[in-house]
């Protein structure tokens, strides 16, 4: 879809996953939406690609235009817990959401991120 002002709603997740349940002493790992992944890796929280809002792409000020989400993110930002690592896999509009990625600064500037180099 080229803007969330035509179509629906998304889908709802599958599932809802609760990363505040996971052990610690684990590798865990869900699902969150399109390319973002929340993993848990021995008590090391990573999230891939995180993207956030029902379109990505530019504001056009009335709309954005850019794809939109077809099912719902598993879980909302709030529902996130504290993330050590941010990974960013590549430059690609629907992996590399600023709205998104400007949420976790300042309240979570604890957060670290990596990018490829050609960021």
């Amino acid at each position: 879809m080229i803007a969330r002002d035509f179509g629906g709603n998304p889908l709802p997740a599958p599932s809802t996953p609760r990363p505040d349940t996971w052990d610690n002493n684990r590798i865990t790992f869900t699902w969150v939406g399109h390319a973002t992944v929340l993993i848990n890796f021995y008590g090391v929280r990573i999230l891939t690609d995180p993207v956030f809002v029902e379109c990505v792409g530019v504001d056009a000020g009335v709309m954005t235009l850019g794809p939109k989400r077809h099912i719902a993110a598993a879980l909302r930002f709030n529902q996130l817990p504290p993330v050590d690592l941010v990974l960013l896999s590549h430059a690609h509009i629907n992996h590399l959401d600023l709205p998104t990625l400007s949420r976790f600064a300042p309240a979570r500037r604890s957060s670290r991120r990596m990018i490829p180099r050609r960021f």
